[in-house]
């Protein structure tokens, strides 16, 4: 369990990194925006708008990956074992129901993490793609109006 707690630290800083850069990205096409409109220059203006649509896109799903969520930490409290010193529950016994308790925790932390890897994933995804599009609807509405 160590182990997936570090890495759900990465997780959570990754998330803020991506959540970060995304918000950062969307107010830099806004900007853009606003000033190529004021300018006259409607194609780059066009072409911010759509970057800062794919921009909250990617927003949204690093939000989804950085926010709480339900996760299993080490350890056990004292109090749980109360019950089982009560009722002179076997050593034997007590390690078998914590050996099923911790493959569930770690089966739980597992799915948690892969979900959060998801969404991180389609935020990066959504970053790389979105310049892209956007300069190729761009180009192509451009070709369109001008043909």
């Amino acid at each position: 369990m160590a182990s997936q707690n570090a890495f759900a630290t990465a997780a959570d800083q990754r998330a803020s990194a991506l959540l970060s850069g995304s918000v950062a990205l969307t107010a830099a096409s806004a900007a853009l925006a606003g000033l190529s409109f004021v300018n006259a220059l409607p194609w780059i203006g066009l072409f911010a708008v759509m970057g800062c649509i794919g921009f909250i896109l990617a927003a949204r799903n690093a939000l989804q990956s950085a926010e709480c969520v339900e996760f299993h930490p080490l350890g056990y409290f004292p109090s749980n074992f109360l019950e089982d010193v009560k009722s002179a529950k076997s050593i034997k016994d007590m390690k078998a129901e914590m050996a099923e308790d911790l493959e569930e925790r770690l089966i739980f932390n597992s799915n948690v993490l892969v979900a959060r890897g998801q969404r991180a994933n389609e935020a990066i995804q959504k970053l790389t793609v979105t310049p892209i599009v956007a300069a190729g609807l761009t180009g192509f509405i451009y070709i369109v109006v001008h043909t």
